[in-house]
């Protein structure tokens, strides 16, 4: 699947990494981008574009609901896409994050860790959708 024709959530209640990502999928030349500020907008977004979305994008650290419970939820949503989570957290988050995906059968891309370098988005991206 060529890059431009992808479309992904952003979720995160940061608008400068909202930003940020949003900067690094244009360098990708993913132009076709959503946001949401919690889990809660994303599982909004993904009622509304159920088979739109191809990939989200999603803070682990949240208001409301964190990457925990958004991949929770998601996943019993049915959504096919892929899920790509970025965090500040620590390795042990990260690790947790991961085992948690494979207990719910939910595609996870990778867990990056923030800042996220356009080389690391770049490698998840490709890697996901090769």
């Amino acid at each position: 699947m060529p890059h431009e024709s992808l479309v992904v959530l952003i979720v995160d209640d940061d608008p400068f990494w909202q930003g940020t990502l949003r900067q690094q999928l244009d360098a990708l030349g993913i132009t076709n981008v959503l946001f949401a500020q919690d889990g809660a907008d994303a599982l909004d977004v993904l009622r509304l574009r159920s088979g739109d979305v191809d990939l989200v994008i999603c803070d682990i650290s949240m208001p409301h609901a964190d990457g925990f419970q958004v991949l929770e939820d998601i996943a019993q949503t049915g959504f096919d896409g892929k899920l790509l989570f970025v965090s500040g957290m620590d390795v042990g988050a990260r690790h947790m994050l991961k085992v948690v995906s494979e207990a719910h059968a939910v595609r996870v891309v990778d867990v990056l860790e923030k800042p996220v370098s356009l080389n690391q988005l770049t490698s998840a991206v490709s890697g996901a959708f090769a």
